[in-house]
């Protein structure tokens, strides 16, 4: 079992073979096990130490440049799923945090947008939880544009709001037409449509949330701020998922010192 994990052939019926991500994971709990197993004198070596993960692969990352984005958004104006698409370009929200959104998340005087939980698909069934980490729970600032769409999503809404304010506020911004919650395999099967009636570059749902990184980071907002928005754990994994970007950076920021000396001289 342990050298089919290594060499990634032990594969799950319905996701198929494991990523390197996966094995190497795998590889470091059973290694991190082993030596203790030895400390214990449970078993004579760490063989672990003995094996070679598979190397990290750097994710492939799918996104529009600033014309695709706009011709999307264009194509999708007036959909079932309303404000949904714009949202999702103009906050980087993964799916499931979209649509476990309640309006008691948005303050919309302010401009800002809480993301607190998210919602998975369980053998079960769909169910909320929290982020996967601490910086998964952040705050968001909305742009002007976007507190509008949501304050027209929320007055055009099929269903209307609770009388109640509680119940209006724990209310889903984003449902189905039914009034419950948005079936993520419906979603992504009507993104799929609106990308093909586009007739820009096919990305996955995800792909917008690299969208919305990417545009921010080649408009010259700082990594950090980006990593902050979308709620990374750190700043290194911002860097290391949208490495693609950083040589475009570099020549934006020798363009930007040298019209900032010349201006000087």
């Amino acid at each position: 079992l342990y050298s089919d994990l290594l060499a990634g052939t032990r594969a799950d019926k319905k996701t198929g073979p494991l990523s390197n991500r996966t094995v190497r994971y795998v590889h470091a709990v059973l290694k991190m096990a082993l030596k203790q197993a030895t400390r214990w004198r449970l078993v004579p070596r760490n063989v672990a130490e003995d094996a070679d993960a598979p190397r990290s692969v750097r994710p492939q990352v799918e996104a529009w440049n600033d014309h695709e984005a706009r011709q999307f958004l264009a194509t999708a104006h007036g959909d079932t799923y309303g404000a949904i698409w714009p949202v999702a370009l103009h906050t980087g929200l993964r799916k499931g945090e979209l649509l476990a959104l309640q309006w008691l998340d948005v303050d919309l005087e302010r401009g800002a947008l809480n993301v607190r939980r998210n919602v998975v698909e369980t053998k079960a069934g769909y169910v909320f939880g929290e982020p996967k980490t601490k910086a998964g729970r952040h705050t968001i600032t909305l742009p002007p544009a976007c507190v509008a769409l949501l304050r027209a999503h929320r007055a055009m809404r099929t269903n209307p709001l609770p009388i109640d304010p509680a119940q209006r506020d724990t209310a889903l911004i984003f449902q189905s037409t039914t009034g419950t919650l948005i079936d993520q395999r419906n979603l992504t099967t009507r993104f799929n449509d609106l990308v093909k009636r586009a007739g820009v570059k096919r990305i996955t749902f995800h792909g917008m949330r690299h969208t919305h990184a990417t545009l921010l980071l080649l408009a010259g907002v700082n990594a950090k701020a980006v990593s902050a928005r979308l709620g990374h754990a750190s700043i290194g994994i911002t860097l290391d998922t949208y490495a693609h970007v950083l040589p475009r950076m570099e020549e934006h920021a020798a363009e930007a010192i040298e019209q900032a000396l010349a201006r000087r001289a």
